[in-house]
């Protein structure tokens, strides 16, 4: 796992990420949204928050599409115990794939009590710990999605987290 904090240097996609409407414009997109890298995306910043992980973290690796989606959560909207994974493999021939890699980035200021990203980790021998990140602003955390993980319950305020995968 890689925890990068003051991520985005660039000061426009910083203000645009500030803008609550934006997240919640892009999260009611749902899931599934990808992007083969090249054409034009309705958001900018959005392309520039991308190809930034892409070329300082990933740029070894090859891929074929990248996978992006927003997650407001709170008290009341929570994201229990889940792999990342391929949904329409997972449904249609029961098993997983999930992507190369991935990474949450936490680009709208706020302000919230709990909410950690946790992640398991088990061991051969059947042992596990969880690993606990705080949503803080303009932090990057990569890490791999096949590892179980969730978001902690929220006790006050609200999370915003860019996901993205690569496949």
């Amino acid at each position: 796992m890689i925890v990068v904090d003051d991520f985005i240097k660039d000061s426009w996609i910083l203000h645009a990420f500030s803008d609550v409407e934006m997240w919640q414009t892009l999260c009611d997109k749902g899931f599934g949204n990808y992007w083969n890298g090249q054409d034009i995306l309705e958001y900018e910043g959005l392309k520039d928050v991308i190809l930034e992980v892409y070329s300082t973290y990933w740029n070894k690796i090859q891929y074929t599409k990248f996978e992006y989606w927003v997650n407001i959560t709170d008290a009341r909207r929570v994201l229990e115990w889940h792999v990342d994974k391929d949904e329409e493999i997972a449904e249609k021939e029961e098993r997983l794939v999930s992507p190369k890699i991935g990474a949450v980035w936490y680009g709208c200021p706020q302000r919230v009590s709990g909410g950690y990203l946790e992640i398991a980790n088990q061991y051969e021998n059947g042992e596990y710990d969880i690993e606990r990140i705080e949503p803080v602003y303009n932090r990057l955390v990569i890490f791999d999605v096949s590892k179980t993980h969730r978001v902690a319950p929220i006790f006050e305020g609200t999370r915003y987290g860019l996901q993205i995968n690569l496949w």
